[in-house]
Parts: structure tokens; sequence; C-alpha cells
């Protein structure tokens, strides 16, 4: 009776065991099948999908950031493929990929498209309907759109000095023109962009002035 007594604990208790065990290896493999299932690798660039780069122009790398969810930032891990000749007009593309320690992978791309300056500009922009224009130099702004500074004939003949911005696919946003005099002739010198994004044009006229025009983003004069 005893040992019949004896056997049945047993029994019992290696029952509850194995239930034990099997809820917790369940719980496990469930815990580990969410894992899995949540886990996801993304990488995402840093600016513009397109940019556009004047011919001798050095290109800036903007980058890309990625992201398991399992494993966090894997930003470090990226290999970048950078094929861009500042010296040779086309279009080039920058591949950016990156593994987890799964061997998931995940890329994006970037599209660079050298340009051969003025040429090229004044080429996209008659197309708008802009005409006689002529442009010195163009920079790249910090909102990824792009500045230009040339000449312009006024209605009277003479020449302006002229500050132009255009968006990312070089459609024009605005265009200013300066002179010191109706009837003088005005050159663009130089323009440099401000940390805030305002725009310091200097130009000079064949009086033998030099001028300078602040004006911000949106083309608005501000002195």
């Amino acid at each position: 009776m005893r040992k019949s007594v004896k056997n049945l604990v047993i029994c019992a208790l290696s029952a509850l065991f194995a239930f034990f065990l099997f809820v917790g290896i369940g719980n496990i493999y469930s815990v580990k099948a969410e894992e899995i299932e949540e886990s996801t690798l993304s990488i995402t660039l840093i600016g513009n999908d397109t940019i556009y780069l004047q011919k001798g122009t050095e290109y800036k790398e903007f980058g890309a950031t990625a992201y398991d969810t399992v494993e966090g930032d894997l930003t470090e891990d990226i290999v970048i493929e950078n094929p861009v000749n500042k010296d040779t007009v086309g279009t080039y593309t920058v591949s950016y990929s990156v593994l987890n320690s799964s061997s998931e992978s995940a890329s994006v791309d970037r599209t660079v498209i050298v340009f051969d300056g003025a040429r090229d500009v004044k080429q996209a922009t008659n197309a708008g309907g802009s005409t006689d224009t002529y442009f010195y130099k163009m920079i790249q702004s910090r909102d990824g759109c792009f500045v230009s500074i040339g000449t312009q004939y006024n209605t009277s003949g003479y020449i302006a000095a002229n500050i132009t911005k255009y968006d990312a696919d070089l459609n024009q946003l605005w265009s200013q023109s300066f002179d010191y005099y109706y009837y003088s002739h005005d050159y663009p010198r130089d323009v440099i962009e401000e940390e805030n994004g305002d725009l310091v044009f200097f130009w000079w006229s064949n009086y033998g002035y030099d001028n300078v025009a602040v004006l911000d983003k949106e083309g608005n004069i501000l002195r």
C-alpha cells in the first residue's frame, strides 16, 4: 500500500514537472518566434535621394542610417559604393547596404547627376521660359536647392547682376536682379549662404562700386 502511494506521488510529481517543462519551453519558443517576427532591418538616406553636382565640384557624402528592431543602430555597418566622378558629366548611382547578424540585408540608392555648369543649367531654365540669363557660379544650399549668380539684360539692354534659386530638379523658384544705376552694367562677384539660410550676394558695377545684398531663402531682399 505504501509503495502504491509512493508511486502515485512520484508519478504526479513527474507529470507536474513535465507539464511545467512543456509550458516553459513553449513560452521560450513563443518569445523567440515573436522576436523573429518583430525583427525589421531598415536603411534610410540622409539628405535628398537625387543630388545635382556641378562638374568639378567635390561630391559631399551625406550618408545614411541603419536600424534593426532587435540589434539596434547598425549605421556604422553600412557599406557605401560610390562611383561618382566629379570631372565627368553623367548620372551615377551611390549604393548603401547593411547586414545584421542573421545575414538579413537592406539597401538604398542615391542618384548623383554631374552636370556641365552654366550650359546645362541655362538649357534647363530656358525650358521653363527664362531667357537671356548668363551664369557665373552655382552653389548647393543647405535645403538641397541650388543658387546661381550671373547676369541678365534689363529692358534697356543694360546688364544687371542676377541671383536665382532652383529646386533639386533645377526648376526655378525665384530670381532677383540688381543694378547700381538703371543705365549701369553690373556683374556678380560671389554668393555665400549663412547658417540660417540667408544669401549674401556680392556684385560690382562699371561705375566702380562694390555692392552687397542679403536675401532670405524665399528670395525676399532683407537689406
